[in-house]
């Protein structure tokens, strides 16, 4: 599979393996004081801390002001702003990915509750 990405939109894909992770490591300690989560509520939370990971790194690297070059023979300026996007999208933007994946998990969750 090829993976397009500029800057840091590589972090796109990584942050769902740390927030994994991290709940992982949250949920193994939890367990050993004796209390146990559901399952659906770990995934919901999974995704909930991809979105809004997602959100903040995308508009911490995005949101840097542009670097200003001048021409010494011509006297031009140019201005390179880093994007950082993964499939030509922001990476702030791939948050709304993560909010349309936890409705879509909290409307299976709660339709598997209702009975029919």
């Amino acid at each position: 599979m090829i993976f397009i990405w500029s800057g840091f939109g590589f972090l796109t894909l990584l942050v769902p393996i740390v927030a994994f992770i991290a709940l992982s490591t949250f949920q193994t300690a939890v367990s050993a004081v004796g209390v146990l989560l559901p399952f659906q509520a770990l995934v919901v939370a999974w995704s909930l801390v991809c979105m809004t990971m997602t959100w903040f790194v995308g508009r911490y690297f995005n949101t840097k002001p542009p670097r200003r070059y001048q021409d010494e023979s011509t006297g031009e300026i140019t201005e390179v702003k880093a994007k950082h996007s993964l499939f030509f999208i922001k990476m702030e933007y791939w948050s709304v990915f993560w909010l349309v994946v936890t409705a879509l998990l909290l409307f299976a969750q709660l339709s598997a509750q209702s009975p029919v």
